[in-house]
């Protein structure tokens, strides 16, 4: 499988990695601009993996359709970053809810108004 990197450090492009990472420099580093990349190269759906600023960009853009979160029997304490705060509030449909051991995911399709 192929995977695509859109990193924020650029001497990340000049670093010899594996045939199938590609790394993507985009100037305008917004959520907009990595969908227009992804249209342009003919993906429609795509996986998002990272934290809640990669999140909350994505959410307030309004590009993404589903939501998984999954909630952890930890506390982090002061140091970490919060979770996502998108900036309204978000109606979920079609949900599912799954543990996994201690851990539990919720998969919900968000509804659009």
């Amino acid at each position: 499988p192929e995977t695509w990197v859109l990193p924020l450090n650029e001497d990340l492009a000049n670093t010899a990695l594996p045939d199938n990472v590609h790394v993507f420099l985009l100037p305008g580093r917004k959520a907009r601009d990595i969908a227009q990349l992804l249209g342009e190269k003919g993906i429609q759906s795509v996986y998002l993996e990272g934290g809640p600023t990669l999140a909350k960009a994505f959410l307030d853009a309004d590009l993404a359709d589903d939501l998984i979160t999954y909630l952890a029997p930890f506390y982090l304490g002061t140091q970490t970053t919060n979770g996502v705060n998108s900036q309204e509030t978000l109606q979920l449909t079609d949900t599912k809810i799954q543990t996994f051991n201690d851990n539990i995911r919720i998969y919900g399709r968000i509804q659009h108004v």
